[in-house]
């Protein structure tokens, strides 16, 4: 089976963990990808895609057989951030395969759908205490679920004082590692 070099893109650096999620999806459908994730914090870029994908391409050296790219719909909606992406990669990876992972609300949004792994991340996987979580059907329409889902992870920790203060923040890198294995069974 074929290995495949791939470029991640993420809009932001909080974002990057996602693309482990997205080597087990090629993985779950036989395709092996190996992705880069190159951190463009340190990089003085413009925040648009064609000058993060042609730094991904000067910083690895390679061509990529596929280039992945995260970018929330936003204001501008799903098929405008399709075109935006695909432009993108073609002016700078032309032979490249062009992924664009564009969640119509934040990726947060759907974390608010997995109870225990909120409880696993803030650290009381037992907790019994109520989180007041969205419906299924009412998670694509929470207005700020970053917001959510931080208050989530305080109410499921069960702490106050000073060890509340130590709780991670909701950011991907550390919700995005507890949910994996959800995401990958389906739940």
């Amino acid at each position: 089976m074929t290995l495949h070099a791939g470029l991640f893109v993420a809009e932001g650096s909080s974002d990057a963990p996602l693309a482990g999620l997205v080597t087990d999806l090629f993985a779950e459908h036989g395709v092996r990808v190996r992705l880069q994730e190159p951190d463009f914090t340190w990089l003085k870029l413009a925040k648009d895609v064609r000058s993060k994908v042609r730094a991904g391409i000067e910083l690895a050296k390679t061509d990529f057989d596929v280039v992945v790219v995260h970018r929330d719909a936003d204001n501008a909606g799903p098929d405008s951030r399709v075109q935006e992406i695909s432009r993108a990669v073609a002016a700078e990876a032309g032979a490249a395969q062009v992924v664009p992972v564009v969640p119509v609300r934040m990726t947060e949004a759907w974390l608010l759908l997995d109870e225990a792994a909120i409880r696993r991340v803030a650290g009381n996987p037992n907790g019994r205490i109520g989180l007041k979580l969205p419906k299924a059907h009412e998670v694509e329409s929470v207005a700020d679920p970053k917001h959510v889902l931080r208050q989530c992870l305080l109410t499921a920790a069960e702490c106050t004082g000073r060890r509340r203060e130590q709780l991670p923040g909701a950011s991907m890198s550390i919700v995005a590692t507890c949910f994996n294995g959800s995401i990958r069974k389906g739940r």
